[in-house]
């Protein structure tokens, strides 16, 4: 296995496949060879999302949304969707230029468990070379997060099949597959589509990626993937390293606009009522994470912000502010998502 330290961080159809459709933007009026903006690289690698209902189309669509407008990526962004996604959703993927691929949901072995049903979706994204021949490296991403940083050096790293952060709220060595940097190849995909043609209805697609590249697999550090709950027990991230200068330039704005509220919580403040070491750690967490997992709880759609403080009452300030971020996205750029409340 291949670890990676933060400091590095510098036509065939398929089987399933129905459709296609882009963006609304018109194509470059001059060709590749001609365009002046053009590269081989930024046509070649994409960010690619997957989604079988409109709530993760939605927040698939927030993050394209940051990706575009908050961190000025210039690379390609693919979403794959099942036909449960609305026809509006999918307008407003277009409207964002995501090249929306409509695809068959391959099957898990006896259905598997209804909680997974659709996702082996997301392992379609190592087929993509064959739909797309110009694709060379792909980001999959899973639409329960909410990206905080620029990724786009992570296209550049050294060659390798797979490169993803490591699970470390589960074990050492294991790996995520809720973000995967994939090389694209015949080879590849012929290993993952044997591996899904065969899976047990007691494997899901992390445990499939993790049989497949556990060992050769470019493990990339756990801040990668944050999960939201270290924000509701108040704890802190294996892979974490203080940086007390970090912490004590950081703007507290944020822990002081909620002290009242996280008053009575055993994290949030010291002896003396100033806010505690611990808290400020929590926020520098939040700076030093690239993408943050909705794992505690559940998921932002399913929750306002007051039902958050409601059900997680003494959580760190910014957990209800991971919920905020979230559904104040949603109200403004998904169909459907206009009248629900924050």
């Amino acid at each position: 296995m291949r670890r990676l330290a933060s400091s590095s961080i510098v036509g065939i159809e398929s089987l399933y496949l129905r459709h296609i459709c882009f963006g609304t933007k018109k194509p470059p009026t001059t060709t590749p060879s001609t365009n002046p903006l053009y590269s081989p690289e930024l046509h070649s690698y994409a960010y690619v999302f997957y989604a079988t209902q409109d709530d993760y189309a939605c927040s698939a669509l927030i993050n394209i949304e940051r990706l575009q407008r908050k961190f000025n990526t210039r690379h390609r962004i693919i979403i794959l969707i099942s036909t449960s996604v609305s026809e509006p959703m999918r307008q407003a993927l277009a409207e964002h230029n995501a090249t929306v691929v409509l695809h068959d949901v391959p099957p898990l072995a006896d259905n598997g468990a209804l909680y997974y049903r659709d996702v082996l979706l997301k392992l379609v994204a190592f087929e993509l070379h064959l739909i797309d021949t110009s694709l060379r490296r792909v980001l999959i991403m899973d639409a329960d997060q909410l990206i905080l940083k620029n990724l786009d050096d992570l296209f550049y790293l050294p060659d390798t099949d797979l490169a993803a952060p490591r699970a470390y709220w589960i074990k050492r060595d294991f790996i995520s597959s809720t973000f995967m940097l994939i090389s694209l190849s015949n080879r590849l995909w012929s290993r993952v589509r044997e591996a899904m043609d065969t899976i047990q209805p007691d494997t899901y697609d992390m445990d499939l990626i993790n049989t497949l590249f556990g060992e050769v697999v470019m493990m990339l550090p756990g801040n990668f993937v944050t999960i939201n709950s270290h924000w509701e027990a108040w704890d802190i991230p294996s892979w974490y390293r203080d940086n007390d200068v970090g912490i004590r330039r950081h703007n507290s704005s944020i822990l002081s606009s909620h002290s009242e509220e996280s008053a009575p919580c055993f994290g949030g403040h010291d002896e003396s009522g100033e806010v505690s070491e611990l808290s400020r750690k929590l926020v520098h967490v939040y700076d030093q994470a690239s993408v943050l997992h909705y794992f505690a709880l559940g998921k932002p759609w399913s929750y306002t912000v007051e039902q958050a403080k409601e059900h997680r009452s003494c959580a760190h300030p910014l957990f209800y502010t991971q919920f905020e971020t979230w559904r104040a996205s949603a109200q403004k750029i998904c169909p459907g998502y206009y009248d629900r409340p924050v």
